[in-house]
């Protein structure tokens, strides 16, 4: 899945199952790969409220993706395509 938002930020996410997902690349975001989080759903044109981050076994505070604007571009993908 990708996920992107202003300005000119996006994450490339693998689903793990269980309404989680892994940080495979990030470009110009304060998130790193490897990060993780739990979340039911992704809107487009709505922020993304994260209430942690899961960074090397620590959880962060609260995260907020897109959050003037919301998420510009929400796409499942194929991730054969980026291997």
């Amino acid at each position: 899945m990708i996920i992107l938002w202003a300005p000119n930020r996006l994450l490339r996410l693998e689903y793990l199952g269980n309404s989680t997902y892994k940080v495979e690349s990030a470009l110009n975001s304060k998130v790193m790969p490897n990060d993780r989080f739990v979340t039911g759903c992704f809107i487009k044109g709505q922020p993304l409220y994260l209430p942690y981050l899961e960074r090397d076994g620590e959880r962060t505070t609260l995260f907020v993706a897109g959050r003037n604007g919301g998420l510009s571009i929400v796409r499942k993908i194929n991730n054969e395509m980026y291997d």
